[in-house]
């Protein structure tokens, strides 16, 4: 077939197959129909592609379109030497960024340094990379900056982008892959893990020797993982790790939970042991509502710690005055017996005269010497007389006194009960604490219970509190929430309990009251403290809160009423705060 009819053919074979007349098929088809061998690919399109994508091919594109036009005229001497004046420059490109100066110094300061890496292990090590890639400069520099950044412990992490832990997890390879090294940037995570476990979990493994001497190893590990694989054993090491250190934490709760139990049977013990002793109940008590309190939580255990010293503090001042007055009653008794013991003296000599007063009356018949004997007689009388007076007058005076002093051990004894009892109160504002707010309610819920009257709670949150702390420091933040609990106060039934939630957020427990009383009390307390101005330094600062306010169900615990609480003091707060909301009887459901 001559070429025209081969063309012709062609474009019939290409309309009857439905195809483009493309070049590419056209080609196809006119080899297929003259029965030409088919053309070998070519390799410029798909290798100049690879080629640009190198780094720094962007600064060598004008070479890149002259090698392109070189190998589309087919000048095919002139496109090689092209290539190769390219390859050329990209490498020396690649290699223009490497200071190896600044490497060998940084290498020889590493190596010096005194660092929890032996000097054995980084010999091994740095022989190992020589070995294996020195022969390739580009991958030899790569190697040795991860290999002191590996010695540095941290320094390539302070260098690294915030994204180095997702590329280092894009550097591993898929699973089934063949063997290859750990990129720069999972020696530097890995560079990062060891610091961790070396300065973080290491010093707190002293009670377990054993643990400690795993943790060293699998560090030691950690630098020398040349290949995936090396750190595909690391993790299946640092794992069973993991799983043993948390069984020895285990071990450890449940030591915790056992000595907290005996701690709570000797309280339990003592409290039955001193019996009515209030001054002290109030301290054990504290305690074992701790206890009772998992987890323990450090705010909790701090506040405890705090309010016990204050009222161990108090209760020595007023042991030291009741002390004082106990001596004063015993020195009074003391007195008062000496007395008496003096009276009856007195009283067996007053009766040894009298009676030989009588003997001598009997036996006299002289009138003169009765006379004498009668004058006598009158004589001692009075004097028992005069020291009867005295005796009632000093009994009389010791009793008011001992009076006195009773009272003042009453009143003493009453303070230690109080002291004690502070430590229900928050130690900065005055106000009730959680302990404190769990009995109050305890009593209350069930006289409501019993008597079938209401009860309402109301969860207050100072507006814009952080501002205010963050504006005019923390002193004055304190001060604020001071003013609050004061103002509530004073305008608060003394029925009513008012307790620190925590925070800036307080807690108002009114008895005897239904909830939309509870949001007119709630509403007044809003205007009497925005009436109330605040000094902060020299500026007058309106403090105002948002509030929710719930009706206690009969059966209802605690906590789910100061969450029905809580949920309407948020929508409060999202209405434009500075309002009061009630809460709805049942909280809705989440779909």
């Amino acid at each position: 077939m001559t070429p025209t009819e081969l063309a012709r053919e062609t474009l019939l074979t290409l309309a009857a197959r439905k195809l483009p007349p493309t070049p590419e098929n056209y080609q196809r088809v006119y080899d297929e129909i003259g029965e030409f061998p088919a053309p070998v690919a070519p390799l410029s399109a798909p290798l100049l592609a690879r080629m640009e994508l190198l780094p720094g091919a962007i600064d060598l594109a004008p070479r890149f379109s002259r090698l392109q036009q070189q190998i589309e005229r087919q000048q095919w001497d002139e496109a090689a030497d092209q290539l190769l004046e390219l390859m050329q420059m990209l490498i020396e490109q690649q290699l223009a960024g490497q200071d190896w100066s600044a490497l060998l110094r940084g290498l020889i300061r590493a190596w010096d340094m005194p660092l929890a890496v032996t000097q054995s292990h980084k010999r091994d090590t740095l022989d190992r990379v020589l070995a294996s890639r020195g022969a390739r400069p580009a991958q030899l520099y790569d190697k040795l900056q991860g290999l002191v950044s590996s010695w540095s412990m941290g320094a390539a992490v302070q260098s690294a982008d915030g994204d180095l832990l997702f590329d280092a997890i894009d550097a591993v390879p898929a699973a089934g892959g063949a063997a290859t090294e750990a990129s720069p940037a999972v020696q530097a995570c890995l560079a990062a893990l060891r610091e961790a476990l070396t300065l973080g979990v290491h010093p707190r493994l002293a009670g377990y020797p054993e643990l400690q001497h795993e943790l060293v190893q699998l560090a030691q590990g950690l630098d020398s993982g040349e290949r995936d694989e090396d750190l595909v054993m690391v993790s299946r090491r640092l794992k069973r790790f993991w799983i043993r250190l948390e069984l020895a934490t285990q071990q450890d709760e449940r030591l915790t939970t056992a000595i907290t139990r005996i701690l709570d049977l000797l309280l339990e013990n003592l409290v039955d042991f001193i019996g009515s002793d209030a001054h002290v109940q109030g301290q054990i008590s504290a305690v074992r509502a701790l206890l009772a309190d998992s987890p323990v939580s450090m705010r909790k255990l701090y506040q405890v710690e705090a309010g016990l010293k204050e009222a161990v503090y108090r209760q020595g001042l007023l042991r030291h005055s009741l002390d004082e007055a106990t001596d004063s009653m015993r020195h009074m008794l003391d007195s008062f017996i000496h007395r008496v013991s003096l009276l009856s003296e007195n009283t067996d000599e007053y009766q040894t005269r009298f009676s030989g007063y009588a003997e001598a009356i009997n036996a006299s018949r002289d009138p003169l010497a009765l006379h004498g004997i009668v004058d006598s007689l009158m004589a001692d009388t009075r004097a028992v007389h005069l020291d009867l007076v005295n005796a009632r007058d000093e009994l009389v005076d010791a009793r008011l006194q001992v009076g006195v002093v009773n009272e003042r051990i009453r009143q003493l004894e009453s303070e230690l009960v109080e002291a004690s009892a502070r430590v229900k109160e928050d130690q900065l504002t005055g106000a009730l604490n959680r302990r404190g707010l769990d009995e109050l309610f305890s009593r209350e819920s069930d006289r409501a219970q019993r008597e079938r009257s209401p009860l309402s709670l109301a969860l207050i949150d100072i507006d814009n509190f952080k501002q205010l702390n963050d504006h005019y420091g923390h002193l004055v933040g304190d001060d604020a929430l001071r003013h609050v609990v004061s103002v509530v106060q004073s305008r608060v039934r003394p029925s009513d309990g008012v307790a620190r939630f925590g925070g800036e957020e307080f807690i108002i427990l009114m008895p005897g009251t239904d909830a939309e009383s509870g949001c007119e009390i709630i509403e007044r307390l809003q205007r009497e403290l925005t009436k109330t101005f605040f000094m902060a330094h020299e500026d007058h600062v309106v403090i105002t809160f948002s509030a929710g306010v719930a009706r206690w169900m009969p059966g209802e615990n605690e906590l789910d009423l100061i969450e029905r609480a809580d949920h309407a003091m948020y929508k409060a707060k999202v209405g434009g705060k500075n309002q009061v909301m009630l809460a709805p009887d049942v909280l809705p459901t989440l779909d």
